[in-house]
C-alpha cells in the first residue's frame, strides 16, 4: 500500500456493504478531516472523497460524496449504479458531521495504529477510516 494515499475499497463484509478508507499517513487523515471541516464550516455543501489527488478508489467505487443537509436521513448513505460504478451519497448533519471530525481527531491525536466506523450497516453502508493497520 503506498503509504501517501488513501485507499477506498467496498466489499460485502460480515455486517453488510463496507467502505474501508485506509492509509498509513497522518497526513492524508489531516486532509479528509480538513474537507469534512470545510463542510461544517459551511465552506462546502458536499465533497467527493474519490476527486481527492491523494485517493485511490477501488472495487467500482466511482463516487463517495459527502453532502451537509439541514436534517440527516435514515439511512444516510445511498448507493448509485452507473454501469459498473458504485457512486454513493452520504448525507450528514450539522451534529453528524461534528461527531466524524471528533472520531477523525481520536486516530490523529492518539497517533497509533486504529481504526473508527463513520457509518454503520444501519446508515446504509459501513465506513471504517483505518490509520497505520494492516
Amino acid at each position: 500500500m503506498n503509504s501517501s494515499l488513501l485507499w477506498f475499497s467496498y466489499y460485502d463484509g460480515a455486517y453488510g456493504d463496507t467502505i474501508r478508507i485506509a492509509t498509513h499517513s497522518g497526513n492524508c487523515i489531516v486532509q479528509l478531516k480538513d474537507k469534512i471541516q470545510d463542510l461544517f464550516d459551511g465552506n462546502l455543501q458536499s465533497f467527493d472523497f474519490c476527486q481527492m489527488s491523494n485517493a485511490k478508489c477501488l472495487d467500482s467505487i466511482y463516487s463517495l460524496e459527502l453532502f451537509r443537509v439541514m436534517k440527516s436521513t435514515s439511512p444516510c448513505i445511498t448507493l448509485y449504479r452507473e454501469g459498473k460504478n458504485n457512486i454513493f451519497k452520504w448525507v450528514q448533519d450539522l451534529e453528524e458531521l461534528e461527531t466524524l471530525l471528533g472520531l477523525i481527531d481520536g486516530l490523529i491525536s492518539d497517533d497509533s495504529p486504529g481504526h473508527q466506523y463513520l457509518a454503520y450497516e444501519d446508515d446504509g453502508c459501513i465506513i471504517e477510516l483505518s490509520y497505520n493497520e494492516s
